[in-house]
């Protein structure tokens, strides 16, 4: 739990996903201030208006608010489910191949999460910050490739 909250490549698949967040709660807000708005005309117009159907009109309008507000809602969670898991497995996978790795490497026989039930432990036995270390020294070094490759003119000479 400590590797996945501390690794920069969760950090950065959260903010993309505050982000998306953010988006769809202000789309939730201004679709929920225009239900007021026409709520608020409705009640104070609603003496005055002698045609019926224009009532039900704006009745139908305001129902339909709602329904696209309840839509916005599940449509948005829905989408933010599927985001988190497209970034979070990629994610957890790595953490996964780093223990694996680390484990086989160093001989260990088993390697247990902390908040498993641990009655005794040798000290130096917790590898929990090792392996946050070459997650993130790994993501650095990729991150340091990527900005590499975009910024390297085109090697093909660029005479057309």
């Amino acid at each position: 739990e400590r590797v996945f909250e501390e690794y920069t490549e969760t950090q950065k698949a959260q903010k993309v996903l505050d982000n998306a967040l953010s988006t769809l709660e202000e789309r939730g807000k201004e679709l929920d201030d225009e239900i007021r708005a026409l709520e608020e005309r409705l009640t104070k117009q609603r003496l005055f208006i002698e045609d019926e159907s224009k009532v039900r009109l704006m009745e139908d309008d305001i129902r339909q608010k709602r329904a696209d507000l309840q839509d916005l809602v599940r449509l948005g969670q829905e989408a933010l489910a599927e985001k988190q898991d497209e970034l979070t497995e990629p994610i957890l996978q790595e953490i996964r191949d780093t223990i694996r790795t680390v484990g086989e490497d160093d001989g260990f026989d088993l390697l247990l999460e902390r908040r498993l039930v641990v009655l005794y432990h040798r000290d130096g036995m917790d590898i929990t910050d090792r392996i946050i270390t070459l997650l993130n020294d790994a993501a650095a070094a990729k991150a340091g490739e990527d900005a590499t490759a975009t910024s390297e003119p085109d090697a093909s000479g660029g005479d057309e």
